[in-house]
Order: structure tokens, then sequence, then C-alpha cells
């Protein structure tokens, strides 16, 4: 028997919409994904027709970033499938910006065309389960999608001493952090597994570190979480945060190697493998960071590349480094301290803007539900 996990509560992107506003990295990542998920759509199976085909976009956020492929997927599913309801299906935590994510499939936001104002028999719900749990019902989903979000956790391994990432933690943290995600991970494929119907497809776009040791934010030139961990742990030596408030600060985050995000999918000795779930197609990419490509273009300014390229992930970071903060602390303070932390980020990048940019590093999955398995 599968043991049930518990998720932190601080996990979320900043809301009203500012997460996939300022994230167009993530969005090209998405966008890059659509050769691969019009090719799982067209694997499903067309005779089960006394059931909606259901999508669903695990880790969705705010609606934003995927709008465009999840829209052009149900158009082209509403024409393939005609006779069939359709069913979309978002998943992330209750911190999540649902609210945001509706008024997207709605379009109700300039700039964002959505999908259900002119199509018939489509049917869009949001559920705010942790994805390491069963979310739909055993052998309903049809194509399962998620992008950059298989890298949380589904609870904190260990205390960082002296980082605020796993990729900076000790040899012996790290081995902590990665027993838990690879658990989490196999987890996670069989909750997929048994929701996937036969010939159903899973397509995801995760982080990852590479043979060469790249990740997120190390790509060449600047370390995006050293630089964070420098500016932290300087706030920390000048009074600004306690000691323990640096300590209690670290992301619930681990990037998997490539062979270690693989190997449930490819032998047959895993659970997931033995459950019918099975790799498909890989292959790595990287998306370059836009903002910097824009500076380097002359678009944007020196000023507008540092604020544009902090926002960006201050967009998914905020909520950690608060998370740090002690809760007798008021809200204004708090506030304080963070702004001051990416103001500090911004100066660094005005004063040497060469070598900073979020590359993003991805690997690319195609899994696969043969027929007949059973988790």
């Amino acid at each position: 028997m599968v043991q049930e996990v518990t998720t932190q509560k601080n996990i979320a992107m900043l809301g009203e919409g500012f997460y996939s506003r300022v994230s167009l990295g993530p969005k090209a990542v998405i966008d890059n994904c659509r050769s691969l998920v019009f090719d799982a759509l067209e694997q499903i199976d067309i005779h089960e027709t006394h059931r909606p085909l259901t999508i669903a976009d695990f880790g969705a956020a705010d609606g934003g970033t995927s709008l465009d492929l999840i829209g052009s997927v149900v158009r082209e599913a509403r024409q393939r499938y005609s006779e069939r309801s359709l069913s979309v299906v978002y998943t992330d935590l209750p911190g999540a910006d649902f609210g945001t994510l509706f008024r997207h499939v709605n379009n109700e936001i300039e700039g964002k065309p959505g999908y259900l104002h002119d199509l018939e028999d489509v049917h869009v719900f949001c559920s705010g389960l942790s994805f390491y749990k069963q979310i739909l019902p055993t052998a309903s989903l049809d194509l399962a999608f998620s992008a950059s979000a298989m890298h949380y956790l589904s609870r904190m391994p260990a205390i960082i001493n002296d980082h605020v990432h796993a990729v900076g933690a000790s040899d012996y943290e790290r081995r902590e952090f990665r027993a838990v995600a690879i658990e989490d991970w196999n987890l996670m494929l069989l909750r997929r597994s048994r929701e996937l119907a036969p010939h159903g497809r899973l397509v995801m776009a995760n982080f990852c570190i590479d043979e060469h040791g790249h990740y997120l934010g190390n790509t060449g030139g600047e370390n995006m979480f050293d630089n964070y961990n420098a500016i932290w742990s300087q706030m920390r030596d000048q009074a600004v945060i306690t000691d323990g408030e640096f300590r209690n600060t670290a992301f619930q985050q681990f990037y998997k190697s490539i062979e270690d995000t693989l190997r449930p999918l490819c032998d047959e000795s895993s659970e997931v493998f033995r459950s019918g779930l099975v790799l498909d197609q890989q292959e790595t990419r990287t998306v370059a960071c836009p903002f910097r490509t824009s500076y380097e273009q002359g678009v944007l300014s020196k000023t507008e590349f540092a604020t544009q390229f902090v926002n960006t992930h201050r967009s998914w970071t905020e909520t950690t480094f608060r998370a740090g903060l002690l809760e007798s602390r008021s809200a204004n303070d708090k506030q304080a301290i963070l702004d001051e932390l990416y103001r500090r980020f911004e100066e660094k990048v005005l004063d040497k803007p060469q070598g900073h940019g979020k590359d993003l590093l991805h690997l690319y999955i195609v899994a696969k539900k043969l027929p007949d398995q059973r988790v």
C-alpha cells in the first residue's frame, strides 16, 4: 500500500495574474510541447464514446502560461472527436490563483484569448489537490500534461544549513533531497498511471540536471540560486534577517538527473513500468532566457532587463523567502524585507548584466499507458 504524503502550504506562485504576465520563459517551454501534445492526441483511443474525453494540466498555476496550448488542443479535440464531450481539469495546490485561471479560460483577460466562449460541450474543472494524490477517477484520463512542476517535493527532506536550494546543499543534505524526490516521482507516476485510460498519454516538461551539471539558472555565466544565497546571507550578516530565518529558508524542490527521471518508465522491474506506464519518447531542450535575449538585441534597456529578469523569478521565489521569515514579523515588515531582497538582486544585475539569465533546461517526456494493466 502506498503511503499518503503531505504537502507544504507555502508552495504557490504570486497571484492576481502576476505569474503568467512575467513568465515568458515558462510559456515558451509549454509552447515547445505543442507537437508532442498534438501527436499524443492522435494516439488516443477514439472508440470509447460513453465518457468524456478528458485532458488535464497538472500544476497549472493561474492557467495563463498554458492557455494557448490547452486552448488549441481543446479546439483540435473538439473537431477530431465531435461525438464526445470534452472535460478539461486544471490542478494545483489550494493556494493557486484559480480565480485568474477561470478568467483566462472565459476570455475575460485582455490579450489572453480563452476557449470557452465559442465551443460547445466543453467542461472545465479545477482541483486543489496535490498531484501526489489520485485526482481523477481510475481509467478516466486521456491526455495528461505538466510543465515545470514535478521538481516540487511533497515534503521538506532536511534543513539546508548553508544555502537556500538543494543545488548548493552538502552531499548529505543532497542525498536526503534526492531520496524524497525519487520516492515522490514514483508515487506521482503511479497516480497518473491509475488515472490514465488505456492508450492514454502523459506529456511533461520537467526541470532536470543534465550530464554537464546544468540546470535552471545555471547554464553558463551567473548562477541564479548562488546569487540568491549570497544576497540572503548578506542580509543575515547585516541583521536584516536573523540566522534562524536564513536557516529556515529553502526551496522545497529538487532537480533530478535524467537517469533518475527516466528509470521508473524504462526499468521493467519498477512498479511504474509494471503498472503499464512506459516511456514513449524523451529529449532535453533549453529555452534561452527571453529577457536576456531581448536585452542583447537592444529591445530592452539595462534597467528594463534587470527589472523584468528579477520579476520573472520573483513570481515563484517570493513565497519561499516569505515562509522563511518569523511569523512574529508584521506583514509590512516581511514585505519590506522581500522588496529589499529583490532590489539587491536588481542592483547586482544592473552592475554587471553580462552572465545573468534564467535559461530553462527541461527534460521533455512522453509516456504511454499500455492496455490491460492495473496499478
